[in-house]
C-alpha cells in the first residue's frame, strides 16, 4: 500500500511535468513515513550517482523488477504517468484483495471464538445448577 502511495505521488509529478527525480528527492525528505524515506534517500543517492530511477526502486524493494521494467518501457515510450497510474491501481486492487481475503478468514475465526465463550459461560452457569439439583435429590 505504501509503495502505491509513493508511485501515486510521482504520478502526480510526472503529470505535472516535474522531472522524476526531482521528486524523488522531495519526497525523501518530506514523506511521513520513516521507513520509506530511508528507502527514498537511498534511491535518491542511487540516482545521482547515475543508476537508473526505476532500477534502484527496484532494488530498495518499493517496486518489483517487473514493474521496474513496465516504468522504464512507459519512460522510453513517453508515458510514464499513465504506466504508474495503471500500477497504482494494480497495487491497490491487491491491497483490497487481500484484506478481503483475510477479512473472510477473520470472520469464521471470531465467530467460533465467540462460540467457545459462550459454551463456557453457559458451563459455569449450569454445572453448578445440575449438581444443586442432583444434591436435592
Amino acid at each position: 500500500w505504501r509503495s502505491a502511495d509513493v508511485l501515486q505521488m510521482l504520478r502526480v509529478a510526472a503529470t505535472a511535468g516535474r522531472p522524476i527525480p526531482g521528486a524523488l528527492s522531495t519526497l525523501a525528505r518530506y514523506h511521513f513515513d520513516p521507513t520509506i524515506r530511508h528507502q527514498l534517500l537511498v534511491v535518491r543517492n542511487d540516482v545521482e550517482q547515475g543508476t537508473p530511477v526505476w532500477q534502484s526502486m527496484s532494488a530498495v524493494g518499493l517496486i518489483s523488477r517487473p514493474e521496474s521494467h513496465l516504468l522504464t518501457v512507459a519512460e522510453r515510450q513517453g508515458s510514464p504517468a499513465w504506466a504508474l497510474d495503471q500500477l497504482v491501481d494494480v497495487k491497490r486492487q491487491r491491497v483490497a484483495s487481500r484484506l478481503e481475503r483475510a477479512s473472510e478468514l477473520l470472520l469464521p475465526t471470531f465467530v467460533l471464538l465467540i462460540a467457545v465463550l459462550v459454551i463456557f459461560q453457559v458451563s459455569l452457569i449450569f454445572v453448578p445448577l445440575i449438581n444443586l439439583m442432583e444434591g436435592l435429590l
